[in-house]
């Protein structure tokens, strides 16, 4: 499961142009690139930061966005690395994984960590995925999080499930378009379902290669909207939106 249209053929057209420039004043000795899409929005500037076959862009400002994470490097965007290659990805050291959020109406504070791409298993039935059953935060899976009788502190004594399942998959075969799917256990338990089909997080990801087309990570968005109300604050107050990186560099 992806975000909707994520899995469909590009429907939109935007058209701009870019300036790279050397900075000055505060952004002395960095290289800067503007990219101008028009429509009278402030032109998004990020700062390049060259690395080892692969350029990383830094999130300077403008554009309408607040945060931002970037990469690129002379790899098709028609090319992109199955899930064994992923796997195969050296994890010494692992991902370093960077990701701001929004929920409740607010912006969170970054987040950073490692992530353990290789802890990830394949899929038995098909080679499109890898799986990995997780352990969850003291604040997920809860009973009063949906799963009253299997969640933590639910009713069916002996049989509550806090677990996590989570799921690396590839969306587009002849492209870099990969997905993030995770859910309680416990919510498919309450339900009898083998797979959770109800509300989930989703987080549509574009490879990272680099010129020689290795795999080198993630660039991705959660983009997790709540298909209720709630009471006191209205239809958005439970949506999780975010932006996050999952790279080598």
């Amino acid at each position: 499961m992806t975000a909707e249209g994520f899995r469909g053929a590009p429907n939109e057209v935007r058209t701009g142009g870019y300036l790279l420039r050397s900075g000055s004043g505060s952004d002395a000795g960095r290289d800067v690139v503007s990219i101008s899409w028009g429509g009278g929005i402030a032109p998004e500037e990020w700062y390049v930061v060259p690395g080892e076959g692969l350029v990383r862009l830094e999130f300077k400002g403008g554009g309408g966005a607040t945060k931002g994470y970037g990469y690129g490097s002379d790899a098709p965007l028609d090319s992109g690395r199955p899930m064994s290659s992923v796997h195969d990805h050296p994890e010494t050291p692992p991902l370093k994984l960077d990701t701001i959020g929004w929920t409740h109406d607010k912006a969170g504070p970054p987040l950073t960590g490692p992530f353990h791409h290789r802890k990830f298993s394949p899929c038995t039935e098909t080679t499109r995925c890898m799986t990995l059953t997780a352990k969850s935060s003291g604040k997920a899976c809860r009973a009063d999080g949906g799963c009253p009788r299997y969640g933590t502190g639910g009713t069916a004594t002996g049989r509550t499930d806090s677990t996590i399942q989570n799921y690396l998959a590839r969306v587009g075969p002849q492209d870099r378009r990969d997905t993030f799917w995770h859910w309680c256990t416990c919510l498919a338990m309450e339900h009898k379902q083998l797979c959770h089909r109800g509300n989930s997080h989703v987080k549509p990801m574009l490879q990272i290669l680099d010129d020689a087309g290795a795999f080198r990570g993630w660039v991705g968005v959660e983009a997790s909207f709540y298909p209720g109300t709630e009471p006191k604050h209205g239809p958005r107050w439970h949506d999780m939106l975010g932006v996050f990186r999952m790279a080598d560099s």
